[in-house]
């Protein structure tokens, strides 16, 4: 398990997170109330700060494994947080892409489920792959919502699976859990 040391706790990188943990009921409560366009807004600054906490984290040399946790619990609760509001603000948008929308709940949801069978934890890769298809997940949600242009959103949902693959084989490889794991061929390259 993790040791959270209070220094840890209030780093500029994990600050940038928390802003994330806070901006979710808002999203929520203007998906709800039909608010298409701030909850978009506010949706765009809480993807902003997702890439500033780890390039903080870097430039900071404040990388920690608490960082890396929250930041994937930041992840889950603002993506079930569009998943949500998605289906409140476009229902039928919901309905019309509802396979790639799941072929992303399962991308996110069996990495977990597979590291917390194996680790009885919480993986936090963050794998290059994953911020590739984190990226392009977002930009093309927001393709899909101010465009209706599918394409961008089908092709990253595709991304997001093979990134789930390469966590799931990550967590299958691994004895012990890690943060921050660039790639699956590093952590062949380092056991070899």
């Amino acid at each position: 398990m993790l040791k959270i040391e209070t220094q840890q706790l209030f780093t500029v990188p994990n600050l940038l997170t928390l802003y994330r943990f806070l901006c979710v009921p808002f999203l929520l409560v203007l998906a709800w109330n039909g608010k298409e366009t701030p909850f978009l807004v506010l949706l765009l600054t809480t993807f902003i700060s997702d890439a500033l906490d780890g390039l903080a984290a870097r430039l900071l040399h404040q990388e920690s494994d608490l960082g890396a946790l929250l930041d994937s619990w930041a992840d889950i609760l603002v993506y079930s947080s569009v998943t949500l509001a998605t289906a409140w603000l476009r229902p039928e948008l919901l309905k019309l892409e509802k396979a790639y929308v799941v072929l992303i709940v399962l991308s996110y949801l069996l990495p977990i489920l597979v590291g917390w069978i194996k680790f009885k934890d919480f993986t936090r890769y963050h794998t290059w792959l994953v911020k590739l298809a984190v990226a392009a997940m977002g930009g093309s949600y927001f393709l899909l919502m101010w465009f209706d242009w599918s394409l961008p959103f089908h092709l990253a949902s595709f991304l997001c699976a093979l990134a789930a693959v390469e966590e799931i084989m990550l967590t299958l490889i691994l004895d012990n859990i890690q943060s921050n794991v660039k790639t699956i061929w590093h952590v062949w390259r380092q056991q070899n």
